[in-house]
């Protein structure tokens, strides 16, 4: 970890030890299981080990040891919520849906977990939303 974080420090992104840890993901034969490994220390700080129930966030999507944290179904339903009940013309609604909506769901669906039939739920929700008269 040493000459990582001497590296990056050369290329003028060093390492911000208060705000870093670490997770450690253990190759166990047979078995779908993620465990958990001692500090390490960087830059004269020890980088604290999450623990299985720890949760953290990047780039605004909460993450557990087990997968992400939030379902993106759940966030779009609140946001088509506010935007349908909210007094605009159906072109403005549609532009909030473009430009607020769909770019706030981009890094949950990339770093989440996605399948087929989620993006299917999500884009039913949407058109149904669309569709709605008030």
């Amino acid at each position: 970890m040493i000459t990582a974080s001497d590296f990056l420090a050369q290329c003028g992104l060093p390492i911000n030890a208060t705000k870093s840890f670490t997770v450690s993901i253990r190759n166990v034969p047979q078995e779908v299981r993620r465990g958990l490994q001692n500090s390490i220390t960087c830059l004269g700080q020890t980088l604290p080990a999450l623990s299985r129930e720890s949760q953290w966030k990047y780039l605004e999507v909460p993450f557990t040891l087990k997968s992400t944290f939030v379902k993106p179904e759940k966030q779009l339903e609140d946001a088509l919520e506010i935007i349908t009940k909210a007094p605009l013309k159906p072109e403005q609604k549609i532009f909030a849906l473009r430009v607020i909506v769909q770019p706030s769901l981009y890094h949950l669906l990339i770093l989440g977990n996605t399948n087929l039939s989620r993006l299917k739920k999500i884009d039913s929700l949407t058109r149904s939303a669309v569709k709605k008269k008030d």
